[in-house]
């Protein structure tokens, strides 16, 4: 099925995403009421993903290459250290291709970026004038995305 350029753009925004410093045992350093911080693992921020895709109407078929995938649901964990602190980087967020073929998704701020197979690069900005930009390891899934009427 192919997708309308509207489908594409919200497909794009589909993504979740968390990044806090964490203490020496793995636990959130800073808890508070207001920010989540899970230690969620792949395969749940992946159903995650898949759950919001299934509540904007989509059915959700896995397949086994990017050719016959009209969205990558690429999901994202990593404990990385950086200033004397440990942080967790984690979540997950949608592609889709254009229609020059290249697969794109919307980052938090609205901007687009093409996928890298090989490497997932954040940036972290920590001020206006400080931010890390770091590999994370991640995982593809590589579905074909049907509206249910």
């Amino acid at each position: 099925m192919l997708l309308s350029k509207k489908e594409k753009e919200e497909i794009r925004n589909v993504r979740n995403g968390w990044f806090y410093a964490i203490d020496e045992k793995g636990a959130p350093k800073y808890p508070n009421d207001i920010e989540e911080k899970p230690n969620y693992e792949v395969d749940e921020i992946r159903k995650q993903i898949i759950e919001i895709l299934q509540q904007m109407n989509y059915k959700v078929y896995s397949v086994n290459s990017p050719k016959f995938a009209n969205c990558i649901i690429r999901v994202y964990k990593s404990e990385q250290n950086y200033d004397n602190e440990k942080y967790r980087i984690l979540g997950g967020q949608c592609y889709t291709r254009t229609l020059k073929g290249k697969w794109k998704c919307i980052d938090w701020m609205g901007d687009e970026y093409n996928i890298d197979f090989s490497k997932q690069i954040m940036t972290i900005w920590f001020y206006q004038d400080d931010h890390w930009d770091l590999s994370v390891d991640f995982v593809d899934m590589y579905v074909k995305l049907v509206k249910e009427k």
